[in-house]
């Protein structure tokens, strides 16, 4: 009878989930969507943006003008095409154009505009801007075809033989009466996507309310994400349910597990802290695959990528002046390779990096939150860490602007310090932990330069105050944890950085020089110029409130737990980013040690959280503000990525 009653409770809350992200959607598109929809075909430059409520073929990339309006020139035969539209309405479609044709070219060409394969205006295009308009007429059906053709194109030179059509500066859609309205596919799989998440949340041992809580809210983000730039009508519900029925299968794996083995490494409640991860996650992957989400670097990722598929695997990168030169490496392009052939567009292939970054980042909130589960006997903090650590700023800002190698690197290097932490807690070093700290290690380091430069004297020194500080059982794990660091220096140097010899001649050259030193935008600076560079970063990287509570959960450990392991390896941790600090403001050397200490600063602030919280009621009710704030401020950082 419990078990009836019990599955009947979830049946509730998945179907109370679906329909409260359906309410959202369909109200959402009602009120947030504009009339007309009108920009440009894609957004030039580094921001790289598409258009959410079509795909656009026919077009060559953007180009933008003095006033930073972004346009795009046409092929000979170019089309829109909307894929999930309501055809039983009839709809105005423009394009703002100019022939662009100079006096040695051919004169502006005649145009053909179809709607769905059947022509619906002809019109001579000019060399003034002009405005046309096409009327749509109801049809069956879901998808919406609207294409150019043109009588002539030109070749601007010898230096550009590309064939040019006319230029488009806005496309405009707008229902001929009223305002937009979703599709009952869209509406159903929005729904469907909100109960994913909610069944993952149950899966992970969330209780029925508090997983229709997470649902409903994921669901009203799924609604925004929908609604913004009309991505309803284009092929982002497809993408929105792919994402979450596999968070929903990833759920259900956690819920297994937690079958088979209810109280992992100690822990009864980790299945919570597995969720706690999960489902933001799964809403932060949604939020990165939006069409109008900021490109970045990302390209320039997709090009590596290739040439690593087409077999050239050792590259080196430039910083800002004075132009260091460095090994970059190539293990997260490795590791896509079996997956490459799978996303054969640009686009897809963006997103499927961002995956693999942003899963590895996601595993360090449950790595870490085994080691302070183990090392600390509130259970409320760690899994705080968890909560917070999917809106951490610092990972968020590399996600945004795609420097994806180093995000996955630190990724993958956040799991070995969690798996680093967890022994210490227990004072173990079991053979196939080390095992995988020596691969794991190996990995991030092969993943990017600066996970090399900062990871492996971060390591070194956690070995070191382990050694000094610590008792016999702490020294011994410090050697097994410098065997492993030695094990993935070997390996890592011989697969790849053995390559660059020449390299790092030329860079420590130019290090020791001091050249660029007197330049305020140079790495080599004078120290006041970076010390305030450094102090904007952190601010930025961090968030003045995490900071403020990261220090006073540094001040509490000191006090509460001053020579417990993993208190031991927090203090090499902190030491190394105020070293690797120290050398970024007083030399020109530059490390991205401020995403090295991201899981430590959410580590620090969610012990003082946690401890707050259970000190009294007052102690609680801050606690649970000051969460709520540092979320909403790592949300914000999402919503920047996608709108700034």
């Amino acid at each position: 009878m419990r078990r009836r009653f019990s599955l009947f409770t979830a049946l509730v809350v998945l179907i109370l989930a679906g329909a409260s992200a359906a309410i959202a959607l369909t109200s959402g598109v009602r009120w947030w969507t504009p009339v007309p929809l009108e920009g440009p075909i894609a957004d030039a430059g580094w921001v790289g943006r598409t258009r959410a409520w079509f795909t656009a073929r026919g077009f060559y990339p953007p180009e933008s003008d003095a006033a930073g309006h972004s346009f795009s020139w046409t092929r000979a035969h170019a089309e829109i095409t909307v894929p999930e539209i309501d055809r039983s309405r009839a709809y105005r479609v423009g394009f703002h154009l100019t022939a662009g044709r100079g006096p040695d070219v051919p004169p502006p060409p005649q145009m053909v505009v179809s709607v769905d394969g059947a022509p619906r205006l002809r019109a001579d295009t000019t060399n003034d801007p002009r405005t046309f308009i096409v009327d749509v007429p109801p049809a069956s059906g879901h998808t919406l075809a609207v294409a150019i053709d043109l009588s002539n194109t030109f070749t601007p030179g010898p230096n550009d033989r590309r064939a040019l059509g006319v230029t488009i500066d806005d496309v405009t859609i707008a229902p001929a009466t009223g305002a937009f309205s979703p599709t009952w596919r869209v509406v159903m799989l929005a729904a469907l996507a909100a109960m994913c998440l909610t069944l993952a949340a149950l899966a992970c041992g969330f209780g029925p309310w508090w997983a229709l809580a997470m649902g409903v809210i994921a669901g009203v983000a799924h609604a925004w994400l929908l609604a913004f730039d009309a991505a309803f009508l284009g092929g982002f519900p497809d993408y929105l349910i792919r994402v979450s029925a596999g968070a929903a299968v990833i759920g259900l794996f956690v819920g297994a597990i937690r079958w088979w083995k209810p109280a992992a490494s100690g822990s009864s409640e980790w299945g919570i802290a597995a969720g706690l991860v999960l489902v933001p996650s799964a809403v932060k992957l949604a939020f990165f695959g939006h069409a109008r989400v900021l490109i970045g670097d990302a390209i320039f990722q997709i090009h590596r990528a290739e040439q690593v598929h087409a077999g050239h695997y050792f590259f080196t990168s430039i910083t800002p002046r004075p132009f260091l030169e460095f090994p970059y490496a190539i293990a997260l392009y490795v590791n896509a390779m079996p997956f490459w052939r799978w996303f054969p567009a640009d686009l897809d292939q963006v997103w499927l990096l961002r995956a693999l970054s942003l899963s590895a980042d996601a595993l360090v909130g449950l790595a870490i939150y085994f080691a302070l589960r183990v090392a600390w006997s509130n259970r409320w903090a760690p899994l705080l860490f968890a909560g917070l650590w999917p809106f951490a700023r610092a990972p968020l800002a590399t996600l945004c602007t795609s420097n994806l190698t180093n995000l996955y690197g630190q990724g993958v290097f956040g799991v070995a310090l969690g798996l680093v932490g967890w022994m210490a807690a227990r004072r173990r070093a079991p053979w196939w932990s080390v095992s995988a700290v020596a691969l794991l290690l190996a990995v991030a380091v092969l993943s990017h330069f600066s996970t090399l430069s900062v990871g492996v004297p971060l390591v070194a020194l956690v070995v070191v105050v382990l050694a000094i500080a610590g008792a016999s059982a702490e020294r011994r794990l410090a050697a097994w944890i410098a065997a492993a660091l030695v094990a993935a220096m070997v390996v890592s140097y011989a697969a790849y950085y053995s390559h660059f010899t020449t390299v790092y001649r030329t860079t420590i050259a130019r290090v020791v020089s001091g050249e660029g030193g007197g330049e305020a935008r140079s790495m080599a600076a004078p120290a006041s110029i970076k010390f305030e560079r450094w102090r904007h970063d952190v601010s930025l990287d961090f968030g003045g409130l995490a900071i403020v509570t990261a220090f006073a959960g540094a001040c509490w450990i000191a006090v509460r737990r001053p020579r417990d392991g993993l208190t031991l390896v927090l203090a090499g941790w902190a030491a190394t980013w105020i070293l690797f600090s120290a050398l970024g403001i007083f030399t020109a050397v530059e490390m991205r040690t401020n995403l090295a200490a991201a899981p430590l600063v959410a580590a620090l602030a969610a012990f003082a959280l946690g401890s707050l919280g259970e000190s009294s009621r007052a102690g609680t009710g801050v606690a649970v503000l000051v969460t709520g704030v540092l979320v909403w401020d790592g949300f914000a950082q999402w919503m920047h990525c996608l709108t700034g």
